[in-house]
C-alpha cells in the first residue's frame, strides 16, 4: 500500500504517513486507495511544515528553561557590606574616639538560608560549621583614624578581606567599598587662656639680657586651683627680638589636655606661647645708632678737654679751631666681656701756627678721643657717660728755628699722633683680634 499524498509506500495498518504526515483515516476504504484525496496538495504540504515549527519552538523553550532554572539555583548571593557597619563616638570634642561595629546579628537573619558552600567543602564545614559562619570570619577591617576626633571630622572605614578567596568558596558576591562616616555628638568643652596676665620681667643689657616670670601677675582661676607651672626655654643671654617659649607642661600636649578636662571640666587653649624679647639695654653696634644729639654731646665734650687741658701751649704757638675729621667704632667680638663693649674714637685734625720774631711756621697732627660702652636704653634713649673717656696720644717733637733756642733752634712737644695713619694703627689695627671696626672717614687709614 501507497501513501495517497506522497506515493511512499506504507505499512499495513499506518494511520499516518511516515513521510508528508498526511492522516490515513481512508485507507481502510479499498476504494480508495490509489486514488489521491481531495483538495490541494500544496496546502497540505504548508501545514506539516507548521506542526514542525510549532514542535520546534516547544522545544527550545523547554531548553531555555531549563537554564534559567540552572542559573538560578547557582547564581552569587550579592552582599553590600557597608549597610552592616556603624560607628558610635565618645569622649570630648577634638579629643573623642571612635568605634566601629559590624551587626552580624542582621547579617544571619538576612542570608543564613542562601549561602551555600562551594565544591569540596568538608574542611570548611568542619571549621566554621555554617557557610554564614565562614563569612562572618572573614569579615575584618579597620578606621582610618579613631582618636582625637572632632565634631565634623570625617573617618572611614576600610575593608581587609579577600574576596576572591571568599567568593571561592561561598556562593557570594561581597560589595566592600570604603565607607565614610561624620564624627558628631561629642560633649564641648570650655577652652581658656592659661596665659591670660601673665608678665614676663627683662632685665640687662643685650646680649646678655634676662628674662623672669611675674608669677603674681597670673590670676585666672585655673593657676590658682591647678597650680600648673610655667617653664622658660632661655633665661639668659638675651637680646631684643629673640623669641622665647613657655609652657606650662613638659608632658604631650594632647595628653595634659586631656588630663585637666577630666580634672576641671576645661582646658588650656594651648600649652605653650612665645614672647619677643623687648625692653632691653643695648650695646651700641653700628654707627647710625648713634643719635645726633649723642654725638654731639661728646663732640662737644672733646673739645672741651682739648681747649683746657691739652692747648696750653708755649707763647710761640697758636691753636687753630680744631677740625672734626670722623669716628671709628670699635665693637667687641666677645658677647659676654662685662667691660669695655666699644669704643668710639671721635677723630681731631690740629692746626697750631708758629711765630718767634720773625720766624713763623705751622704744624699739623691728629688727636682722638674715646668713649666706651655706649648703648641704648630700653626705652630708645641714648645713653653715655662723657666724664668717662680716654685721649689718644702720644708724645711727638718738633724743632723750629728760634733765635733764643740752643744754636738757633727750638724743640717743642704736642700730644697727638704725627699722621692719621699713626693713629689708626696704634688704636684700631692693633685690636683688630679682639675687636670689629667701623668708619664714617673716607678714605680712611688701614
Amino acid at each position: 500500500m501507497k501513501c495517497p499524498n506522497c506515493g511512499t509506500e506504507l505499512k499495513d495498518g499506518s494511520l499516518f504517513c511516515p513521510n508528508c504526515g498526511v492522516k490515513l483515516s481512508n485507507i481502510a476504504n479499498p476504494a480508495n486507495i490509489g486514488t489521491a484525496p481531495s483538495g490541494d496538495p500544496a496546502k497540505k504540504k504548508s501545514g506539516s511544515k507548521t506542526i514542525i515549527g510549532i514542535l520546534s519552538f516547544v522545544a527550545i523553550l523547554a531548553i531555555a528553561v531549563a537554564v534559567v532554572v540552572v542559573y538560578i539555583k547557582t547564581r552569587p548571593v550579592t552582599i553590600d557590606l557597608g549597610q552592616y557597619v556603624s560607628v558610635e563616638y565618645s569622649g570630648y570634642d577634638s579629643y573623642g574616639s571612635a568605634v566601629v561595629s559590624i551587626d552580624f546579628k542582621q547579617l544571619k537573619k538576612d542570608y543564613k538560608d542562601e549561602l551555600k558552600f562551594k565544591g569540596d567543602s568538608k574542611d570548611l564545614k568542619k571549621e566554621y560549621g555554617k557557610p554564614i559562619d565562614y563569612l562572618q570570619a572573614q569579615l575584618t577591617g579597620e578606621l582610618d583614624t579613631d582618636e582625637m576626633l572632632s565634631n565634623g571630622d570625617t573617618v572611614t572605614f576600610v575593608w581587609d578581606i579577600d574576596t576572591k578567596e571568599v567568593s571561592d568558596n561561598l556562593n557570594v558576591k561581597l560589595i566592600t567599598t570604603d565607607k565614610t562616616f561624620t564624627v558628631e555628638d561629642l560633649e564641648e568643652v570650655e577652652s581658656f587662656d592659661p596665659f591670660e596676665g601673665l608678665v614676663i620681667n627683662y632685665e640687662g643689657t643685650a646680649p646678655n639680657g634676662t628674662a623672669s616670670i611675674d608669677r603674681g601677675s597670673v590670676s585666672n582661676k585655673y593657676y590658682t586651683e591647678s597650680d600648673y607651672y610655667f617653664t622658660l626655654s632661655k633665661t639668659s643671654d638675651l637680646s631684643n627680638g629673640d623669641v622665647i617659649t613657655v609652657t606650662i607642661t613638659s608632658d604631650d600636649e594632647d595628653a595634659y589636655k586631656l588630663e585637666f578636662i577630666e580634672a576641671y571640666g576645661v582646658m588650656p587653649e594651648s600649652v605653650s606661647k612665645d614672647y619677643t624679647v623687648e625692653g632691653l639695654d643695648s650695646w651700641i653696634t653700628s654707627l647710625d645708632q648713634i643719635p645726633e644729639e649723642g654725638l654731639t654731646k661728646m663732640q662737644q665734650q672733646a673739645i672741651d678737654v682739648f681747649t683746657t687741658q691739652e692747648a696750653d701751649f708755649s707763647e710761640e704757638w697758636t691753636m687753630q679751631d680744631p677740625e672734626y675729621v670722623g669716628s671709628y667704632l670699635l665693637v667687641t667680638k666677645n658677647e659676654y666681656t662685662s667691660y669695655n663693649h666699644n669704643y668710639l674714637y671721635l677723630i681731631y685734625h690740629i692746626t697750631v701756627d708758629y711765630e718767634a720774631g720773625s720766624n713763623t711756621g705751622s704744624y699739623d697732627y691728629y688727636y682722638g678721643f674715646s668713649f666706651s660702652d655706649l648703648k641704648l636704653n630700653g626705652d630708645g634713649s641714648f645713653d653715655v657717660d662723657v666724664t668717662h673717656y680716654q685721649k689718644l696720644q702720644r708724645s711727638i717733637s718738633k724743632e723750629m728755628v728760634n733765635e733764643n733756642g740752643w744754636d738757633g733752634k727750638k724743640t717743642y712737644y704736642f700730644y697727638g699722633y704725627e699722621t692719621m695713619d699713626n693713629l689708626v694703627k696704634e688704636n684700631v689695627t692693633k685690636k683688630a683680634d679682639t675687636y670689629t671696626s667701623e668708619t664714617d672717614i673716607e678714605q680712611a687709614a688701614e
